[in-house]
């Protein structure tokens, strides 16, 4: 059973395989879009196998107003067959451990966006690019 999951495990092998056309072509940009839509489509193959399952947003827990975090909290510790501590405020108000530190500018081709992630966009709620 674990070949199973690992096979389809998201991030065991982050390049798609088969290589999409253009692969060779595509700057890193192109190539993290491509790596993203892969493990979205990974986890999502395994969503219909799992016991329990949820898609939660990196911006709905960690980004989100309070009551947005707050929900995320819930349905993930739900999921999980937790209970909701009594006391979330340490939780909600940490500070981020391992801040990535700022980096420079990327311009992306919201063209090439649609083009690679486009589906899974609306889908998770990320809306128009």
């Amino acid at each position: 059973w674990r070949r199973h999951v690992v096979d389809h495990a998201p991030f065991v092998t982050p390049c798609p395989w088969p290589r999409p056309e253009g692969w060779g072509a595509l700057d890193d940009v192109g190539r993290a879009l491509w790596r993203w839509r892969v493990c979205n489509e990974n986890i999502e193959a395994l969503a219909p196998r799992a016991d329990r399952y949820v898609r939660l947003t990196y911006e709905d827990l960690f980004r989100g107003d309070r009551e947005t975090r707050l929900r995320a909290l819930e349905v993930l510790l739900d999921a999980l067959g937790r209970p909701m501590p009594e006391d979330v405020t340490p939780l909600l108000a940490a500070a981020v451990a391992n801040p990535a530190p700022p980096g420079p500018r990327v311009d992306v081709d919201p063209a090439l966006v649609e083009a690679i992630c486009g589906p899974f966009l609306a889908r998770y709620g990320y809306g128009a690019t």
